[in-house]
């Protein structure tokens, strides 16, 4: 524990901190008590006599620091001892006790900042606290799921998805000694706090080794690169704002511990705000964070389109359609897309260090420093929105490789297209597939299981299993010459479903769901033809019911032991509809797991056990669900890799 080494204020200074000190306290006077910690505790080039620049606070609320001496270019500004830092890192013992295992490093120090607001006036940090804003004026705090829904820029909806998801399962799986016992808008603030404030060192193995909120240095505000305003396009350059950098500066020969030292990059005149770079970061990445977007960003970047195709099929309806006939465009704009596909395939191997054939990598990439080509060597590809089909559907697309790779539809659980099923997509992508994730909710997600039951129940499976099959002619028209589907519960039994009814699919694997006979796709909900109502131009599905004694592609099922929906996912339903498969001559597997509950295979990632947990599923062995994945890949590389 650090409290032992903090000096805590004077008895007076602490009596004006305690909890049942008037609200009405200026910031004049929680500045100065800061300011006094502060120098009690070490903190040099600030609060003396000599010292070069101070504290402000502005009408509207905001602080930074201001110099009020000249300071030189290279000359230190001011210290703070990393013993006051509150930090999180993977050795600390009391976070790895109070918090569930895989716990994300921005969900540990948020709870060690609550518990510190918890212990008011008794905690050693309770003057820093104190300065923190009461609110972080940025979506991640302050945007609910009607504002995520209305925006338009998916990447930043995508983010708030995620990270507003990650909040809700670790807050239900962070226990009252975890947070102090605060409650979840005390946590929703931590979180903001920790993400718009955290500093962050390298470890000696690469990656990221300590994070720390650095009282002090947090509030200095940001001054990055700036473009020039009169100059359009890239030709004028940026020049730099920012006046300070930071550096962690070790112990000397005389002993002492570590610091966090503020310098100046440039002369700083009196009256002039000390500001810091907040890195190189594109505006939407400001605005999720910090809840504020600089002024001429050069850093600034968009996506226009979400991959080749849609950047393609864009560049048919501005240009190609009015010159050629579809004979004519087809051929074209396929060649372009295997052309663009297969280098950007070689550009992932040879950042891999696998190049294949075509030229050598270049000189200047083969004398980079070995660190920055491990980490160029960690560089994925990404899972990008994607419009897919005659519909132009909406979902998400992963490839690791050339367009020859073998394709998998991944379908959702009654949840929707969440950040688990997301992660389970980039795994799956991982093993050499090529991986598109409709989105049959159509952006909607369940934030409880109320609304999820909703959404699955609203559901127009019908429908769905004919947007599958364009999902399938996505897969196949990119290239995919074989093509799998796999999901879980709901997406479990759409996938029976699809085995049945799509044609161009070559192997199934459903996780903890069949097509009960009381399930909605049993009777489509348009005409009597059986055609989807709103779906004319989706194709039809060939009959209404699923009959799984008519599969004719392998199958491979995967259930839990402990799976308690009856009916539809449990042991003894796996048991009937694999034994009537079996006796009607199908290439079915059947697999159980022992000591394992339904949606299991959510545990793949430390995220997706919180969620299980949460939603009180259960957790299963986690050695149950790596073979249970283990064993989808072994089936979809025999019947999807082989000719």
């Amino acid at each position: 524990m650090l409290s032992s080494d903090i000096t805590r204020p004077s008895s007076a200074r602490t009596a004006a901190i305690a909890n049942d000190v008037e609200a009405e306290r200026s910031s004049a006077e929680v500045l100065e008590n800061f300011l006094g910690w502060l120098v009690a505790n070490g903190v040099k080039g600030i609060g003396l006599e000599d010292s070069k620049v101070a504290l402000f606070a502005s009408e509207d609320g905001e602080r930074g620091l201001l110099c009020e001496e000249p300071i030189a270019a290279g000359e230190t500004v001011f210290e703070i001892p990393l013993r006051l830092a509150l930090t999180d890192h993977p050795g600390d013992d009391e976070s790895n006790q109070l918090l569930y295992e895989g716990a994300p490093w921005s969900v540990r120090l948020a709870c060690k900042l609550l518990r510190h607001v918890a212990a008011g006036a008794r905690s050693p940090w309770a003057s820093y606290v104190q300065v923190l804003p009461s609110r972080v004026p940025a979506p991640l705090e302050v945007f609910g799921w009607e504002d995520i829904a209305g925006l338009r820029y998916p990447p930043a909806q995508e983010a708030l998805h995620a990270a507003d998801w990650l909040r809700a399962d670790a807050f239900g799986a962070c226990g009252p000694e975890a947070t102090g016992g605060l409650g979840e808008e005390e946590f929703r603030w931590a979180l903001s706090v920790v993400h718009s404030r955290t500093f962050a060192n390298a470890a000696p193995g690469g990656g990221v080794g300590v994070r720390m909120l650095v009282p002090l240095v947090d509030m200095l505000n940001h001054g990055g690169d700036q473009a020039d305003p009169r100059v359009r396009g890239l030709a004028g350059g940026a020049a730099p704002t920012d006046n300070v950098r930071w550096d962690l500066v070790a112990p000397g020969p005389g002993g002492g511990g570590w610091v966090m030292r503020v310098s100046a990059t440039a002369p700083i005149a009196p009256g002039q705000e000390l500001l810091l770079s907040y890195g190189e970061r594109p505006n939407d990445d400001f605005f999720l964070h910090y809840g504020f977007v600089p002024r001429a960003n050069p850093h600034d970047d968009a996506v226009l389109w979400p991959d080749l195709e849609a950047a393609l099929e864009w560049h048919h309806q501005r240009f190609g359609a009015g010159r050629l006939s579809d004979e004519e465009a087809e051929p074209l704009y396929r060649a372009a897309l295997e052309a663009g596909l297969a280098e950007q395939a070689e550009e992932r191997r040879q950042r891999a260090g696998q190049a294949g054939p075509g030229p050598a990598p270049a000189q200047q990439e083969q004398d980079l420093p070995a660190e920055v080509l491990r980490q160029l060597n960690q560089v994925k590809p990404e899972l990008v929105p994607v419009a897919f089909g005659p519909d132009r559907l909406p979902g998400f697309e992963i490839a690791t490789g050339p367009a020859t790779q073998p394709g998998v539809v991944l379908l959702q659980e009654w949840w929707g297209v969440t950040p688990l099923v997301k992660q389970q997509a980039r795994l799956i992508a991982d093993r050499g597939f090529r991986v598109l994730v409709p989105d049959l909710y159509k952006g909607t997600v369940g934030v409880d299981m109320e609304e999820a039951g909703h959404l699955m129940t609203s559901l127009d499976f019908h429908r769905a299993v004919a947007e599958v099959g364009q999902a399938v002619e996505h897969l196949r028209a990119a290239g995919c010459p074989k093509v799998g589907i796999t999901g879980g519960c709901m997406g479990g039994a759409l996938s029976f479903a699809a085995a049945q009814h799509v044609p161009g699919l070559s192997a199934a694997v459903p996780f903890y769901g069949t097509p009960a006979r009381e399930m909605p796709w049993i009777e489509p909900t348009g005409a009597a033809s059986g055609a989807a109502s709103g779906a004319a131009s989706l194709p039809l599905v060939p009959a209404p019911a699923v009959q799984v004694e008519k599969i004719r592609i392998p199958v491979q099922y995967h259930t839990g032991m402990l799976d308690p929906i009856r009916g539809f996912s449990d042991p003894k339903n796996a048991e009937e509809v694999v034994g009537r498969m079996r006796a009607a001559g199908c290439d079915v597997e059947l697999h159980l797991y022992p000591a394992t509950p339904h949606s299991f295979l959510n545990a793949l990632t430390p995220e997706g056990v919180v969620f299980l947990d949460k939603w009180r599923y259960g957790v299963p062995p986690p050695e149950q669900v790596t073979l249970a994945f283990d064993r989808m890949i072994a089936f979809f590389d025999k019947h999807l890799k082989t000719q």
